[in-house]
């Protein structure tokens, strides 16, 4: 299953990847690559089954903190 995912990732990232390349768009391609890298870790802690904390939760702590102050 890791050879699956790391695969799709590599064909995905590879096409996209020259697309951009070849029409100049630098910072295009620096989005990309962030955001396929942080998603690809993200797949990969899943397949291996690491809990990751929910976002709901820590947005909810977030909010919950900022109304507090401002009692």
């Amino acid at each position: 299953m890791y050879a699956l995912v790391t695969g799709l990732y590599l064909v995905v990232s590879f096409a996209e990847l020259a697309s951009l390349s070849k029409n100049q768009q630098k910072k295009e391609m620096i989005y990309f690559s962030a955001l396929m890298i942080i998603s690809f870790v993200i797949s990969i802690l899943l397949l291996a089954g690491v809990d990751l904390p929910k976002p709901n939760e820590i947005i909810e702590k977030i909010v919950l903190g900022v109304f507090e102050k401002m009692k």
